[in-house]
């Protein structure tokens, strides 16, 4: 059977020899031509169970200390947007909010292109979400960071404020992995903009798992810009890649933190 690899890698790929990566990419595009078989066909009310001989024989173990997490299952299908389509004699398409699915049954290839969106429109995907900081002084939440509302004034309750703390934190979590384009950083406007300044933007599929600046940036798969200077309004960071979380981190010892609002937009 003649197979694709999948384009979304688990973090430690670069850490595998050539023969591991060689397995692991014939395993991943095994999964991508079982998964797409399945959503082509898929109803209301289907559901997927994923068995072959690796993971029976390891039934009632820790999986994934054995077997990779498959990316896969932390992405956003969202609605169907058609039935599957036969388009020629032997591939049949499938439309998704937020992925196109190609099934080539005859060749045994399958294409999942989780780039695609049914509605091009962009989306801030980090309204609404949950959100966290380091830490929290005067009532200023991580929540009013991704409110919807750029208003700059403290007064007007949606800015964030951290207590006095060394390289202070912001994050949101989008919840799934998403296609991630400009981020926009919209810092307070009516006094204090020199505390958000010098500072990076991260991206990661994985949770941040320290609040130490330079152990983030060293962690696998974090993917980080840095902004010199105060943060404007807005300040727009080119990303285009994939992520779950994301954390605006001071380099600074000013030691607070005040912003009115995250955009995170698809791209």
């Amino acid at each position: 059977m003649r197979t694709k690899a999948s384009a979304a890698m688990p973090t430690f790929w670069d850490d595998l020899g050539a023969t591991e990566q060689d397995e692991l990419a014939n395993m991943y595009a095994y999964f991508d031509y079982k998964l797409a078989t399945f959503l082509i066909m898929a109803g209301e009310h289907s559901y997927l169970r994923f068995q072959d001989e690796m993971v029976v024989d390891r039934a009632g173990t820790d999986l994934f200390q054995i077997v990779p997490p498959f990316p896969e299952f932390d992405r956003l299908l969202g609605e169907p947007q058609s039935d599957g389509i036969k388009i020629n004699s032997t591939t049949w398409e499938r439309e998704f909010e937020y992925c196109m699915v190609t099934l080539d049954v005859d060749g045994g290839t399958a294409d999942i292109d989780w780039t695609h969106r049914a509605d091009s429109s962009v989306e801030n995907m980090a309204e609404g979400k949950p959100a966290t900081q380091i830490s929290t002084a005067y009532g200023g939440d991580a929540s009013r960071v991704v409110d919807g509302n750029t208003d700059g004034v403290w007064q007007n309750d949606s800015v964030n404020h951290t207590a006095t703390a060394y390289e202070a934190w912001w994050e949101v979590d989008l919840e799934a992995i998403r296609e991630i384009g400009d981020i926009d950083v919209w810092n307070r406007t009516d006094c204090c903009g020199y505390r958000t300044a010098d500072f990076y933007v991260l991206v990661s599929v994985d949770p941040f798992e320290s609040d130490d600046l330079a152990t983030t940036l060293a962690q696998p798969g974090v993917q980080a810009v840095f902004v010199e200077g105060e943060a404007g309004t807005p300040t727009s960071i080119q990303f285009d890649t994939s992520g779950r979380y994301v954390r605006v981190q001071l380099t600074t010892t000013a030691e607070k933190m005040n912003m009115a609002e995250v955009q995170v937009w698809s791209r």
